[in-house]
């Protein structure tokens, strides 16, 4: 084979070589990126996705409630967060909840508890300040406190309809509602859904599109200023959110956390009884 020959074989090996190089490249690019798991070094922690409320509690001792839409870990600790607070003692409600009485010092700042677990090497400081109490930041829509025997509220299936509306100045960002019989959470997360409606892409509306209030062309008979009409209500009462949530026969415990888009958070409890009967 002559030198010439050689070196046209040579320089095709090479371009053929220099393609399938870049065609490789190329396809990487499109191929999913798979992460690497990220080694923990000594001392780092990660966070406990936990919630707490009340937000705020006055001075002395205090009982705190603390939930997760997670199994909490078996050895989950409360601890002070900042100076002048006392841990007195942790109860375990189930595996998404727990209870924490403490005793804070009037004048202590900042976040006062502190949860972590050894296992896990997580940690979360709470938002729990000190502070009054916060009234409840959801109203009860479909019952009073006169409804309730012996102190409970009596339902004959097997789910309890929570109706309520929102309390307080700032708009409700969740409803949480924990069952201490089964374990379980329920909720309404109002401030996620009002954030999604709003990224939502818009239809945009034609120019030529003109929107006619009716009620700009119907009379006032009552003269108060209201247009009226037999087909359009002038008033239209408030209708309360639902929220339902399966009870066992005869007692539950029902925990109702609030919090509002000021993270303002409340928390109360409800004992409801049912009526059903265990299923065979």
């Amino acid at each position: 084979m002559s030198d010439a020959m050689k070196g046209r074989i040579l320089r095709s090996a090479l371009v053929a070589g220099t393609a399938a190089l870049v065609a490789g490249v190329i396809a990487l690019a499109f191929l999913p990126k798979v992460s690497k798991p990220l080694a923990m070094t000594a001392g780092q922690t990660v966070p406990l996705s936990v919630f707490s409320a009340p937000s705020h509690i006055p001075a002395g001792e205090q009982w705190m409630f603390v939930g997760s839409f997670q199994d909490l870990p078996d050895d989950l600790v409360a601890s002070p967060a900042t100076a002048g607070v006392t841990v007195l003692e942790t109860q375990k409600i189930s595996k998404k909840a727990v209870g924490v009485r403490l005793n804070a010092s009037l004048g202590a700042f900042g976040k006062l508890l502190r949860v972590s677990s050894v296992s896990t090497g997580a940690e979360a400081d709470l938002d729990v300040y000190q502070g009054p109490i916060p009234e409840y930041r959801s109203a009860d829509g479909n019952f009073t406190s006169e409804d309730l025997v012996n102190g409970s509220l009596v339902v004959t299936g097997k789910y309890f309809m929570y109706g309520y509306y929102p309390a307080g100045e700032s708009p409700l960002a969740a409803l949480r509602i924990h069952n201490r019989a089964t374990g379980t959470w329920y909720r309404h997360e109002h401030a996620i859904k009002r954030a999604s409606e709003a990224n939502d892409v818009k239809v945009p509306v034609p120019p030529y599109f003109v929107e006619v209030n009716v009620l700009e062309t119907l009379p006032d008979t009552d003269g108060n200023g209201v247009p009226d009409f037999a087909d359009v209500e002038e008033t239209k009462p408030a209708v309360p959110e639902q929220l339902g949530v399966e009870v066992v026969p005869q007692a539950n415990v029902i925990d109702i956390v609030a919090v509002d888009e000021a993270g303002v958070a409340s928390w109360r409890t409800l004992n409801v009884y049912s009526t059903c009967t265990p299923a065979e």
